[in-house]
């Protein structure tokens, strides 16, 4: 039998109910309580649920609003690992993980906003 968190994961993930966006706060909510441990714990946590929300947003299949939405929740992790940042390493880590986020939600925007009115995806003009 499944966890409730682990549902929670597959619902985000596939947008199971992507008309409920308070599951995104919910889940990102127990996943918190769930890694209270070490710091590198809670890095390996955090991690994992910023990667999920951008594997949502990289998923094009997905409704457009749900994955806008799974964009906006990004940075309830993000602010928590940054204050999880004791050593260079840990600012490092987080940079690499920032240019991830920039490059993926520039790479996938156009598919989120879609077409400019006149323009083909690609921006050219019909």
């Amino acid at each position: 039998m499944e966890t409730s968190i682990k549902k929670l994961r597959k619902t985000i993930r596939y947008a199971s109910k992507p008309d409920s966006p308070q599951l995104i706060q919910q889940w990102l909510k127990l996943e918190a309580m769930q890694c209270d441990e070490t710091p590198e714990q809670q890095w390996k946590g955090l991690e994992a649920s910023i990667r999920l929300l951008l594997d949502v947003l990289a998923d094009e299949i997905l409704p457009a609003h749900w994955r806008a939405t799974c964009l906006d929740h990004i940075h309830l992790p993000l602010g928590r690992l940054n204050q999880l940042v004791e050593k260079d390493d840990d600012i490092l880590r987080l940079n690499r993980l920032n240019y991830e986020i920039r490059v993926t939600s520039h790479f996938f925007n156009p598919a989120i906003t879609g077409p400019v009115s006149g323009e083909d995806f690609y921006g050219y003009k019909n």
